[in-house]
């Protein structure tokens, strides 16, 4: 199959569900399957070893795909994609850090950057804490400093899922007209601007 794929990148041109291919360096081909999972009334994923539910959102998207879940392993790698977004950060002496208050989800990336950057301004605001009494308003001041990086860095995040994998044909339309026009000279960056917003610059 690398021989087919050698120096490309191959998206489906799929709603709600894309399967990506790229050939590597070893000769092999990486393959990622990326959809939107289904939920059950109390909101908890509909349960299926992954190759099952790979193999019931994938299937009748092509002849090549078909052949990738012929092909799946018993366990393949699985994860979700998912950001947490919580009302509030701190309490008292007590405060969410990181992926715990702000998962930005594979999507945005920055996460381990993120989490480090908002560790050393934490660390900086409590530096200045001489007494006890002083620690909750430190945190307090900490959410409101860090929080609106974080909530940009989700908005970045939650632009690039609905390029990357459109929910409806409007979203898949703009997405034909977004990979048609990064060929042209300048647009690239334009558009890898527009994905990522103000944490690209």
């Amino acid at each position: 199959m690398n021989a087919r794929f050698r120096n490309r990148f191959v998206l489906t041109d799929s709603i709600d569900r894309v399967a990506g291919l790229y050939s590597l360096r070893s000769d092999e081909v990486a393959v990622f399957l990326v959809y939107r999972e289904s939920t059950n009334a109390q909101g908890y994923l509909q349960p299926a070893s992954p190759r099952e539910r790979l193999r019931r959102e994938f299937a009748r998207l092509g002849d090549t795909v078909d052949r990738i879940l012929e092909l799946c392993p018993e366990h393949p790698y699985d994860d979700i994609v998912a950001q947490v977004v919580m009302p509030g950060w701190q309490r008292g002496g007590t405060v969410l850090v990181g992926d715990a208050c702000g998962a930005v989800s594979l999507l945005a990336g920055q996460g381990g950057s993120l989490a480090i950057a908002g560790a050393a301004l934490l660390g900086d605001i409590l530096g200045s804490v001489t007494m006890p009494e002083g620690i909750g308003p430190a945190l307090a001041d900490f959410e409101r400093r860090w929080r609106p990086v974080v909530e940009e860095a989700q908005a970045a995040g939650r632009r690039a899922a609905s390029s990357f994998l459109p929910a409806n044909r409007t979203q898949r339309l703009v997405r034909r007209w977004v990979i048609r026009a990064s060929h042209l000279p300048g647009i690239d960056r334009l558009i890898a601007r527009q994905i990522v917003g103000k944490i690209a610059r």
